[in-house]
């Protein structure tokens, strides 16, 4: 009976790279929203979003702060793409400078407003677009999904999807501020749709794999590197490229080479349907 239900579950499962759980080419704002972005290389910021995945039952995490309005001008190069309206001071009397460069503070200021009220916007549209789905289909499907795989399955199906899903919502406290909390009622889950597909074409036999946990931490899972020794148990060969802390924007997810012989799973999430 068990491999009856087993066969039928796996035809209702849909392996080709229209299937945005197997490959996304970029980031659509109507059903993703980039954390990578948001996060980068800050450690200390990554160490604490870290751990709210891993133990995101009991604590949420804010997204979006106004207190991190620099990093997030570092993030997205804002200070580059305003250059062009600074006045080169050189030349100018000692007056002159001071105003170029209160006006230059005002800009930045002005700019990174805009660039936080930005972020809260699609944060909002992405929330108003998972709960009318929810609404239509009594599905209610936000997750975060970290790390990511890259790579090629076969000569004709390539990989750009979260290996591990969390169950989460969104809050929008103000204009300025996005915190996200895990799902009471759901299990964090390995993406079945790319386990299936490896397992496939590799021919793996995965009956014992756990898909789904309440606590990764219970299963003695506390960290990637763990999740894919725990993956290599059963033939799924994954290379952990993650020797580094902090998050890689998902367009800088380097495109693989078919002619590599594991899929890579790299530090890249992304918040979405």
């Amino acid at each position: 009976m068990k491999s009856i239900y087993k066969y039928y579950k796996e035809r209702l499962i849909e392996i080709s790279g229209k299937n945005r759980s197997l490959y996304s080419k970029n980031i659509s704002k109507k059903y993703a929203y980039d954390i990578g972005a948001v996060i980068g290389d800050d450690e200390k910021e990554f160490d604490e979003f870290f751990t709210f995945l891993w133990k995101g039952k009991r604590s949420g995490y804010t997204l979006i702060k106004k207190e991190a309005k620099d990093r997030l001008s570092k993030n997205f190069n804002l200070e580059n793409k305003i250059k062009a309206s600074f006045i080169d001071t050189k030349n100018m009397s000692t007056e002159e400078k001071r105003s170029e460069n209160l006006r230059r503070e005002r800009v930045k200021k002005e700019e990174t407003k805009k660039l936080l009220l930005s972020q809260v916007s699609q944060l909002k549209s992405l929330k108003r677009e998972i709960e009318e789905f929810a609404k239509e289909t009594g599905r209610y499907e936000m997750f975060i999904g970290y790390p990511f795989v890259t790579g090629y399955i076969n000569k004709d199906m390539q990989i750009k999807g979260p290996l591990i899903l969390f169950p989460v919502t969104i809050n929008i406290e103000d204009d300025q501020t996005v915190s996200i909390e895990a799902k009471q009622d759901e299990l964090i889950q390995f993406n079945k749709v790319l386990v299936l597909a490896y397992a496939k074409e590799h021919k793996l036999n995965y009956d014992g794999l756990i898909m789904e946990f309440d606590n990764l931490i219970d299963y003695k899972l506390k960290s990637i590197e763990d999740v894919v020794d725990y993956l290599s148990a059963y033939g799924f060969k994954f290379e952990w490229q993650g020797d580094k802390k902090g998050l890689i924007k998902f367009d800088q997810i380097a495109e693989p080479s078919f002619k590599d012989d594991a899929l890579k799973v790299v530090n890249a999430c992304v918040i979405g349907r």
